[in-house]
């Protein structure tokens, strides 16, 4: 199992209750179906636990925004380049815009929670709060003053054609 690192979330003595979230009694959590429980359980106060959890889940939405949003190949001339690498030649790289259409917010939104692709991995990693406050956000933006309904957007991707030499 990958090591986690270190969580600083507060100056000693509380340093070394924040050991004893990554030891093997953290499993408490889950073990006691109670978080409360499972600190007390660990000695921690639970409001210590609380902050260390949170910022475990920070750190993976952080993670997972990361890889969403800085893909590999995603910026100008790295889809061309990496052909190139691969020892194509007369390698061209262009872009094609197409529009998307969405019968309302419902339809919009629906494909960030269904598990698949960077954005619903991103959405999937956030705690209710976090997602339902994403999610009002992102509903603001997509009514944008007006009623809920018909909107096209336009996304863009990278193409490349080459010649095997």
């Amino acid at each position: 199992m990958p090591r986690e690192e270190p969580v600083t979330i507060a100056t000693f003595p509380f340093a070394l209750d924040i050991i004893s979230v990554f030891s093997p009694r953290s499993a408490r959590v889950v073990e006691r179906r109670s978080f409360t429980q499972a600190a007390n359980d660990i000695g921690l106060p639970r409001s210590t636990a609380t902050q260390v959890i949170h910022q475990l889940e920070r750190r993976r939405a952080n993670a997972v925004r990361s890889r969403a949003c800085t893909r590999p190949l995603s910026r100008p001339g790295e889809l061309a380049n990496a052909w190139r690498e691969a020892g194509l030649v007369n390698v061209v790289q262009d872009m094609r815009t197409i529009r998307m259409d969405f019968a309302d917010f419902t339809d919009f939104w629906t494909p960030a929670e269904g598990g698949e692709g960077p954005v619903a991995e991103f959405v999937g990693s956030l705690d209710g709060a976090a997602r339902s406050k994403l999610r009002d956000a992102v509903r603001s933006a997509y009514l944008d003053g007006e009623a809920d309904g018909l909107r096209s957007y336009a996304a863009t991707a990278w193409v490349v054609k080459g010649e095997v030499p």
